[in-house]
């Protein structure tokens, strides 16, 4: 998404295909757009992600990307869809987290995506550190939607946590897998109803050259 000064939001989403073999472009499609549809159609069921969004984001690009070679095939799918929240738009680099979780514990099985766009409209009445429950709601249930949208766009395919890490001992040490690990998303939610800071969405801190 790009802001009114150019400024790029982005979100990682990293998808299973249920096998060990790599993406086709073919498939890339398949799943862009589906997601593209999710999040566009008047009904999607995950509009309100764009939706709710200040008037002043547009959605200009999904762009999904084969990870098993270095080589792997990229495929881009266009978009112009513009937020249609009117409220006054709070400062870039607030967002909110929204929590990918697992059921699994650790730092390998959970993740995070942030809410751009945020606007007046999104805050508790009487503390504007924090969002208010509607907002909360609306965007923790679009993103939810996801794991829905990618399983239904392909056999054996699921959105998931990606780790190309893990720790052991104590003090502990951090070792890079050989073959990354994907678990699958069953849920997302958020740990507290405070905003959070992106500095990435910060003004200027998100261009790309």
């Amino acid at each position: 998404m790009t802001n009114l000064d150019g400024d790029v939001a982005e979100n990682i989403l990293h998808v299973s295909n249920g096998t060990t073999d790599a993406w086709t472009a073919e498939n890339l499609t398949t799943l862009l757009s589906a997601i593209k549809t999710g999040l566009t159609t008047p009904d999607g069921v995950m509009s309100g992600i764009i939706g709710n969004q200040t008037s002043q984001n547009t959605l200009t690009a999904l762009v999904g990307r084969d990870l098993t070679t270095q080589n792997g095939p990229e495929v881009t799918e266009t978009a112009t869809i513009v937020g249609t929240d009117s409220g006054a738009p709070l400062p870039q680099g607030v967002s909110k987290a929204f929590t990918l979780r697992t059921g699994l514990s650790g730092r390998s099985f959970r993740g995070r995506v942030y809410q751009a766009g945020l606007t007046v409209n999104h805050q508790v009445t009487d503390d504007k550190d924090e969002m208010n429950a509607t907002a909360l709601g609306n965007f923790s249930g679009c993103w939810g939607a996801a794991i829905t949208v990618v399983s239904g766009a392909g056999s054996g395919w699921y959105w998931g946590v990606l780790s190309r890490y893990y720790q052991t001992g104590d003090p502990p040490t951090t070792t890079r897998r050989v073959n990354g690990v994907i678990t699958k998303i069953t849920e997302v939610g958020y740990s507290h109803i405070a905003f959070d800071y992106q500095r990435r969405r910060a003004p200027l801190h998100a261009r790309h050259f």
